[in-house]
């Protein structure tokens, strides 16, 4: 993984750990500024939904979320090129040959991903929101990638989600997202412990750029920290394609794989998410 640590001017460690904001950020007018200015300072990791609305993949949206959503998506088409040379942007895709990850990681990581986002849709599958919106539908979906990239990533800092907290709503879109896929976030009560985390957010903040954002408190930043047990298993072994492949014959789904933990429901069991406001 490039170092998320790495040296300032007074040769003390770097301010920022890697940083994941969900689509409640990075589809708000400040989502490519902020992208940019923090990949100078840290690993910053888009979630994969994000990548498919900007390929025309993502979610079917209705006329009036599409024209809401679409001044934001054309300027993040219009930014993506040069963002896709910055060392410290990184997303998983649906192939590792389409993903930006660093060099070096091992393929399994993307097999975890996989399986910690399908056993977050697994959980959700029974409690759907009959009166959700689409653009809420898109925000969770954004969402569920950000905490199944928290969960993932595995260097030596543990990552960061950021998410918006707007004006009348009692928490971010990510901890909604929790709520959803049963799993408890706790707002930081801990003046100490809050204190400490928000002070480093905030320095990297400023050395990022960002002050001027922060200052003017739109949008308001909310900070989630996870502790996932599951993650610690082992990585997956390495993908075996299915059907004929296995024997060494062609097969027209050798790139279809299976791996081990594709359907272990239990890697969030005992998940602990806590949040708070940076500012």
């Amino acid at each position: 993984m490039p170092a998320a640590i790495a040296l300032d001017n007074s040769g003390d460690l770097a301010l920022l750990p890697p940083l994941i904001p969900d689509l409640s950020l990075l589809l708000s007018p400040w989502g490519v500024w902020l992208t940019q200015r923090l990949s100078h300072h840290t690993a910053v990791w888009l979630p994969r939904s994000l990548v498919m609305l900007l390929d025309g993949d993502g979610l079917p949206l209705n006329c009036g979320v599409a024209a809401e959503l679409t001044p934001a998506i054309a300027f993040w088409n219009h930014c993506w090129p040069e963002l896709l040379q910055k060392p410290g942007v990184h997303f998983f895709s649906d192939a590792l040959d389409m993903s930006h990850a660093p060099k070096g990681e091992p393929p399994a990581l993307l097999d975890r991903f996989d399986a910690l986002v399908a056993a977050l849709d697994r959980k959700l599958a029974s409690g759907l929101g009959e009166g959700e919106s689409e653009q809420d539908r898109l925000m969770l979906e954004g969402s569920r990638d950000a905490l199944a990239l928290a969960a993932t990533l595995r260097g030596d800092e543990s990552p960061v989600v950021l998410s918006a907290l707007r004006h009348g709503e009692a928490e971010p879109w990510a901890c909604r997202a929790l709520d959803r896929f049963g799993l408890i976030s706790h707002r930081l009560a801990d003046e100490t412990l809050r204190d400490v985390l928000a002070a480093r957010l905030l320095r990297g903040f400023a050395h990022s750029g960002l002050a001027p954002l922060l200052g003017g408190g739109a949008p308001r930043l909310a900070a989630v920290h996870l502790a996932v047990p599951g993650a610690a298993l082992p990585l997956p072994s390495a993908r075996a394609a299915t059907g004929l492949a296995l024997l060494g014959e062609p097969d027209e789904d050798a790139l279809t794989s299976v791996f081990e933990d594709s359907y272990d429901d239990t890697l969030w069991d005992g998940t602990i998410a806590i949040w708070y406001e940076v500012l």
